[in-house]
């Protein structure tokens, strides 16, 4: 399915778009598709499918990369761009102080180099942003505030209760997931699965797979792991060691479960542990120990959840290689999919980029 193209070493960081590659490396320069852009280049980051940031590299300029006119532009130093648009050329951002003690909340145009509008929210960062209002979250509490400083509603995290497992500590927010059918979903550190009320924050829908939550008010499952927002449905995709659920988001159930193993024995069930799942449309990519290796991190693979399947795996470090460099791949670097291509970064920062054998 997959046939290795490539091997780019010296690989510090990298994001990928749309089949293209922007990458640098540990002389600090800043490639696209293995042209070298610039040199003196930290920190990448993509924006929006449309630019590029980063720092140079003693971090007193920041220089964004235009994907569509592929030109560089150097900016306002203190400002540090979101991945959310407010408009056209307009994005949410960090507007931060001379001394980088204090930030405030602002609208900022790339292209002008300018920003638009100040809101009256300073010091305050956010996980979520929609309809001109964001969610943001401290080890307390989470919150909706508009973008003129008003606090909607806020719902305390010790409401969730804690676990016999680490005593005395409150669940903490792992990652906000989307918004489906008026509710806000959000995944915990304890794995817990919760739907918040837009209008209200009250509670909607509480599952976990935590032992510790039986004889409550959450609904128990299989053990919750990685978990992904589905966009095309809005439902929400759980992988968690061996164990696959879907979550349908409108009727709040549990609709689908099963244990790759026992589904496909042959196939991924020959593995002792995957790692880094992510969710690429029917599929899902991954890193995995087989049954024969010793704890160290080998093999790649992609699994067709709706078949319920290993379609594909390669062996990028041979045990070989291994026992001579103990070289190996590591989460939560996860094997990547962009157009036709796969790329997977191992510990000694070699990215290995593959290419889908049937599309030319």
């Amino acid at each position: 399915m997959y046939i290795k193209k490539s091997k780019i070493e010296h690989v510090i960081q990298f994001v990928v778009d749309d089949n293209n590659l922007y990458y640098r490396d540990a002389g600090h320069c800043f490639f696209v598709n293995n042209k070298k852009i610039m040199d003196n280049a930290d920190d990448i980051k993509l924006i929006n499918h449309s630019y590029i940031s980063f720092f140079n590299r003693d971090y007193t300029k920041t220089i964004i990369y235009n994907l569509n006119t592929l030109q560089l532009k150097e900016i306002s130093k203190n400002i540090s761009i979101t991945d959310n648009r407010f408009a056209e050329n307009d994005f949410l951002s960090y507007k931060f102080s001379d001394d980088y003690m204090s930030f405030q909340f602002v609208t900022y145009n790339i292209l002008e180099d300018k920003v638009c509008i100040e809101t009256n929210l300073f010091n305050t960062y956010f996980s979520f942003y929609f309809d001109k209002k964001i969610i943001s979250e401290d080890n307390n509490s989470i919150k909706l505030i508009t973008l003129s400083g008003s606090e909607l509603w806020q719902f305390p995290l010790s409401s969730l209760g804690g676990t016999e497992y680490e005593p005395g500590k409150t669940d903490k927010i792992d990652k906000i997931l989307g918004i489906a059918h008026g509710n806000i979903w959000f995944y915990t550190d304890f794995g817990r699965l919760v739907a918040l009320d837009l209008e209200t924050g009250d509670v909607v829908k509480k599952i976990s797979g935590n032992p510790s939550d039986k004889n409550s008010t959450y609904e128990m499952t299989l053990g919750l792991g990685d978990c992904f927002f589905r966009p095309l449905d809005k439902n929400i995709v759980s992988v968690s060691g061996f164990d696959f659920q879907i979550i349908d988001t409108e009727q709040l159930v549990v609709t689908e479960q099963y244990d790759f193993r026992e589904a496909d024995p042959m196939g991924i069930g020959t593995y002792r542990s995957i790692y880094s799942p992510m969710l690429q449309g029917d599929y899902f990519t991954f890193l995995g120990i087989k049954e024969e290796d010793f704890g160290y991190i080998r093999w790649i693979g992609i699994f067709d959840y709706k078949v319920r399947k290993l379609v594909w795996e390669y062996e990028v470090i041979s045990e070989e290689e291994f026992d001579e460099t103990r070289n190996q791949l590591v989460p939560p670097q996860p094997l990547y999919m962009s157009g036709n291509k796969l790329y997977i970064k191992d510990i000694k920062d070699n990215l290995y980029i593959f290419e889908r054998e049937d599309i030319q």
